[in-house]
This record gives C-alpha cells, structure tokens and sequence, in this order.
C-alpha cells in the first residue's frame, strides 16, 4: 500500500530561499515529524514536505541524499510573538531540572530566588538597550551545588527556552 507521509523542516528566510532557488534540499537536512520540533531547532520559516513512505519512526530524520521541492506541499512563516510568560513556572522548571541533574544536591540563592538576574526582560521583545542586572550573591548563576560551586546555568538553559 502507497501511503503519504509529512515531515517538516524549519530554516530561515534567507535559507528557505535558496532551496526554493537550488530546486532541492541538500543531503544531509533534518526534518522532523512535528512542526514544533523544526520550528525550534530550524527557524520560523516551515517547509510542509510530503514523502511516499516514512522515512524513519524516530522524531527526526536526516535525509541521506537530496531531496526535490516538488514534494514542497507548502512553505508558512510562524513567527512566534510572546502572548504570556510565566517567570514562576519557568523558575519552578528550572528548579525541577537541577534538582534531577543534580540528584537533588543543589541549592537555590536566596537573593534572587534561583534567576540568577535580578531583573527580567521577555524573549522575542529584547531591546539592545536594556541590561540586564546579574545577582550579586550568585553572580548570575541561581543555584550552588551543595558544597558550593555554581551550577552552569548556560549549558542547563541551551535546550529550555527559545532564544
């Protein structure tokens, strides 16, 4: 039995032109199974692909050679805008993700209650000339290891959040 299958792969505007252009994705372009997975790993340019079998039961796929624009089905902009952001569910999953990293051997500054900033400032609507003001208590990390050392706060963030 023939059946269709689709897969998404996210880039950028400049990105997605050049496939339009060039005719073909190049050997070696991830896709994935969910939109949401290209959007955040790709950019807010979607390209909708459709494929005669699925490539792969795993959420995301690298094509081993290159693969036509004719089976485009579409190519949509999702650009995400921030509508709410809750800094106490963040904070809370930021906690729950030490404390697993950490097997629960880690504490939490006090001063800025694990931010690590003293000041927040909403992603997607950043302006230049803001700043923000790191805790002096933790110099910015948010939490300690139980005998004292900062955690990596950069690395622990990389997957969490849209940047």
């Amino acid at each position: 039995m023939n059946s269709k299958h689709i897969m998404f792969h996210g880039t950028d505007d400049a990105s997605a032109s050049k496939i339009l252009s060039s005719g073909e994705f190049a050997a070696g372009t991830y896709f994935s199974h969910h939109m949401e997975q290209s959007l955040k790993m790709g950019g807010s340019r979607i390209f909708e692909v459709v494929f005669d079998e699925k490539p792969t039961d795993y959420w995301e796929w690298i094509s081993p050679e290159p693969v036509p624009v004719s089976q485009v089905r579409m190519l949509i902009d999702v650009s995400p805008s921030l509508i709410f952001h809750n800094h106490d569910c963040e904070r809370e999953l930021r906690k729950a993700k030490l404390l697993e990293r950490y097997d629960g051997d880690v504490k939490f500054c006090d001063e800025c209650d694990g931010r690590g900033q003293m000041e927040y400032f909403e992603p997607f609507t950043a302006r230049s000339d803001m700043s923000i003001t790191r805790c002096v208590k933790c110099n910015g990390h948010g939490a300690y290891t139980v005998d004292g050392s900062h955690v990596n706060e950069h690395l622990l963030r990389k997957g969490f959040f849209p940047s």
